[in-house]
């Protein structure tokens, strides 16, 4: 398995979705691939992140009634 072939599996390695046999050839790819096992690595940690983002702690977005409040407010000329 080349690089090109290894990257294109590496979310689908990670969610589990491969086939045994595909997995083995990416996995082993892996182990010798410096430069694709940081590509995992960062699907790895980019997934990681949006499981905290999307979890019930994560980022909260506003209200956006109160947001266009604050641009109105935020627009009014000073006197």
């Amino acid at each position: 398995m080349d690089c090109v072939e290894s990257v294109e599996l590496l979310s689908e390695l990670h969610a589990g979705g491969l086939e045994e046999t595909q997995r083995v050839l990416v996995v082993a790819h892996l182990s010798i691939c410096t430069t694709c096992m940081g590509v995992f690595q960062d699907v790895v940690l980019i997934a990681s992140v949006a499981l905290v983002l999307r979890g019930d702690e994560g980022i909260t977005f506003p209200d956006e009634h109160v947001l266009w409040q604050r641009i109105d407010i935020g627009s009014r000329p000073l006197h």
